[in-house]
């Protein structure tokens, strides 16, 4: 956890807005990675509301209604999530040398009172020295290659065996005449 900070509103005894942020060194990335990137933020913030809701409130999943933006130099994306009395936000980005994702949210068990601090979800924004992600290392291409392209994979595969084979039988030891 890089940045974790909650609120609640005067006379209020529990938190009602949370916010927090995690990072993770990564030297690559590929698109495929995004969405379970944004799953693992939206679990973290459910996990978080249903902690803030306790006993009282059944919030249920956080789930995603609309995704903003890409992954380019300078952006980040953010998701727009809603459960059953909480909503949120969530960011993932790219620092130099880590992945970062971060999320607001805002817990209303009692929306009768008229206190509400879902407009402070929907104003959040992320800030900072956002990049482009790394690009995929050559062990990650080959993967996802491997992945996208099973016939060619498999084919690439008996092709550089059989030249293994041929490989082993020209170079191999031939046995001494007596």
């Amino acid at each position: 956890m890089v940045d974790w900070s909650a609120w609640a509103p005067p006379g209020a005894t529990d938190a009602r807005l949370a916010t927090g942020c995690f990072a993770a060194e990564t030297a690559t990335w590929t698109d495929e990675a995004q969405p379970l990137a944004l799953d693992k933020i939206a679990q973290t913030a459910t996990s978080t509301a249903l902690r803030m809701a306790g006993a009282g409130l059944d919030v249920g999943a956080l789930a995603p209604t609309a995704t903003l933006g890409t992954l380019g130099p300078g952006q980040v994306v953010s998701q727009r999530l809603e459960g059953r009395g909480a909503v949120a936000r969530s960011f993932l980005g790219f620092v130099p040398g880590r992945v970062v994702g971060c999320f607001v949210l805002c817990v209303e068990p009692e929306r009768a009172t008229g206190q509400t601090c879902a407009p402070s979800v929907e104003g959040a924004r992320a800030t900072g020295d956002f990049q482009a992600p790394p690009a995929a290392s050559v062990g990650l291409r080959v993967v996802l290659a491997a992945v996208h392209h099973p016939q060619s994979a498999a084919g690439a595969l008996v092709a550089a065996g059989v030249i293994g084979a041929i490989g082993a039988l020209l170079t191999r030891k031939k046995p001494r005449r007596r």
